[in-house]
């Protein structure tokens, strides 16, 4: 239980924060992938692109000083950045992404055209 508290809650049990939270989410991630790719997994396995984002976040997610750990909001931001980067999506998703964003584009577009009419 204790190695997902972080270490200002084990020192003052009164201080609960977003950045507590951020390393208990570290300390349980750090959990599972090292489930995965521990010492016994394959060595191929340690070496996907996936694994080196995961072991990053956690190293953001579980600094010792709160104040250095990045906001959950920051944290999946980075991290759908990264695993884009790192995981090539099938053909079909890519598309159906790419027609959802020009759905939106068309959506804000129309949105400011209204909002002119209505200024004029």
């Amino acid at each position: 239980f204790c190695r997902y508290l972080a270490p200002e809650r084990l020192c003052n049990r009164l201080i609960c924060t977003p950045a507590s939270d951020a390393f208990a989410f570290g300390a349980v991630l750090a959990t599972m992938l090292h489930g995965l790719a521990g010492a016994d997994a394959p060595s191929a396995l340690r070496r996907l692109p996936e694994v080196a984002v995961f072991e990053q976040l956690i190293n953001a997610t579980t600094k010792a000083e709160p104040s250095q750990r990045p906001t959950a909001a920051s944290a999946l931001a980075w991290l759908r950045f990264e695993l884009g980067r790192a995981v090539a999506l099938p053909l079909p998703l890519q598309q159906a992404l790419r027609r959802q964003r020009g759905q939106r584009q068309q959506l804000r577009q129309q949105r400011m055209v209204c909002q002119g009419q209505r200024q004029q």
